[in-house]
């Protein structure tokens, strides 16, 4: 049995899709024990893994978050700068929970800056888990139409050199580049995908694990009128956990696109307060909705290009449109929309008209639901959790 330190970015996104190897991993006799925030104990728990609260989490999920919610070149910075200066805490900490635990290997999401760090100073293998399915040259094309920062220029205005040097010297490695700091490869790297939705294969390696979508599990506990579904045709509308309390422009063009119209809508709208809108009557909306019951009712779904919501709805083959709004949402809208399995939509560029055109047209042509049966067939292809384990295990066994 080995001992196994699991660290990744707290939300949900990124969280969810790594519970199944946590259970797949525990149930072969590994001991996880999984450094995150209290927002997902209970889960973590009940995969099989010992919860472990880590401050540094919390405070790299608050970065990431402001970040995401107000995105600009000035914020990009600021952003950038925080994220170096909370590098040594983290790893000092992780350091010391070593000296005590003395992990065998170290499970990281790619996007959490410390991870590949941190294993290279305790010389133990790593595993990276991609929940964020774009590569570096993936999103710095994508980004360029989206105003964003290029990292090249974006490093002359940081304390990235400072940082970088100070690091390299105390610990004895080799800093990654800054446009690695979120793309963090592992000697073995596991994407929540399959091979075919990827637009360059040539970028991975056999180190890379294509095990399909992930699984993500619901809460149990949450009370939905499942019932009102049945027969029904169903819209599932989700801008996920981040922007759900961020884009009520975009919950007004939702209202009038499908109000009065055949269409049951249920709505996520995480933290959003809508006390002041006039919703319809047709509408159910939640703060929080156990998407995985959900999927068998929905005709059609909008979201906002989140990978697992993506990947939910092309393992379900459900049409859809996507709105991005931030970071690889775009990514996912345009290769989505590149192999026709959606239609990607510029939230600065829509109506209601245009909204409740998209989501007829993917419901009707039947081009999008060939090309989903297709994506669903290869999906199903994958060996999923278990390829991946074995995978793993195999490998640790050689090292």
């Amino acid at each position: 049995m080995s001992k196994v330190l699991f660290w990744d970015v707290p939300l949900f996104g990124h969280v969810n899709p790594s519970l199944g190897l946590v259970e797949e991993l525990s149930q072969r006799g590994e001991q996880v024990i999984y450094y995150s925030t209290d927002t997902f104990k209970s889960k973590i728990e009940q995969a099989g893994a010992i919860y472990r609260y880590n401050y540094e989490c919390d405070v790299f999920q608050k970065i990431l978050c402001e970040n995401q919610i107000m995105p600009s070149a000035k914020s990009y910075i600021e952003f950038f700068n925080k994220v170096l200066t909370s590098i040594d805490p983290a790893i000092n900490y992780m350091i010391e929970q070593h000296n005590l635990e003395k992990f065998d290997y170290i499970v990281y999401g790619s996007l959490l800056t410390y991870g590949k760090i941190l294993s290279e100073i305790l010389e133990i293998p790593s595993i990276s888990m991609f929940s964020l399915l774009a590569s570096v040259n993936d999103l710095t094309g994508t980004y360029k139409d989206n105003n964003m920062v290029d990292y090249q220029n974006i490093a002359q205005s940081l304390c990235y050199h400072k940082i970088s040097d100070k690091i390299s010297l105390k610990y004895g490695i080799k800093f990654p580049l800054l446009q690695d700091l979120f793309f963090n490869k592992g000697d073995l790297n596991i994407i929540f995908t399959s091979k075919s939705f990827m637009p360059n294969p040539e970028y991975y390696d056999s180190s890379y694990i294509f095990m399909g979508p992930a699984s993500n599990p619901d809460d149990g506990s949450v009370d939905f009128p499942f019932d009102k579904l049945i027969n029904q045709k169903v819209i599932y509308i989700s801008l996920g956990t981040i922007f759900g309390a961020t884009e009520y422009k975009l919950y007004q063009i939702f209202f009038d696109a499908f109000k009065d119209t055949e269409y049951i809508v249920v709505m996520s709208a995480h933290n959003a307060d809508m006390h002041n809108m006039k919703i319809p009557p047709n509408f159910i909306i939640r703060n929080y909705i156990p998407q995985t019951k959900l999927l068998k009712y929905i005709k059609g779904a909008i979201i906002h290009g989140g990978a697992n919501t993506t990947n939910d709805l092309l393992k379900h083959a459900i049409p859809f449109i996507v709105i991005p709004i931030a970071n690889d949402q775009f990514f996912m809208g345009k290769r989505c929309e590149a192999l026709h399995l959606a239609i990607c939509l510029d939230k600065n560029c829509i109506s209601p008209t245009l909204v409740a055109n998209s989501v007829n047209q993917v419901l009707s042509d039947p081009i999008y639901m060939k090309n989903l049966k297709i994506m669903q067939e290869n999906f199903n292809a994958c060996g999923g959790y278990q390829e991946a384990t074995d995978r793993i295990l195999t490998f640790i066994a050689h090292k």
